[in-house]
């Protein structure tokens, strides 16, 4: 493993616009915890409102292809027993 990183979501201002029909990371999830291998692909875990694991991406777009990448590609692994509390994103 060559990095892992933390994050917390912080709330949007009431003040900012929202995009219809688009649910925000931030209204889904409490934050996430992301971390790159060796070889250098990349994962991502969100965490719910507890900052407990909830939905779980082993692969990601690579940024050394697409700098501005990251995104989540392929199916997620649900670690909730109920997948809907694993938020929007997992239900592309």
């Amino acid at each position: 493993m060559q990095r892992v990183t933390i994050g917390r979501y912080r709330e949007i201002p009431a003040d900012i616009p929202r995009q219809e029909n688009f649910v925000p990371a931030q209204d889904a999830y409490s934050g996430w915890i992301e971390g790159v291998r060796d070889d250098g692909t990349e994962w991502i875990l969100f965490l719910d409102s507890e900052g407990s694991p909830s939905v779980y991406w082993p692969n990601r777009e690579a940024r050394s292809v697409e700098p501005d990448g990251g995104a989540v590609v392929g199916d997620p692994v649900f670690l909730t027993e109920d997948p809907t509390l694993a938020g929007p994103l997992s239900q592309r």
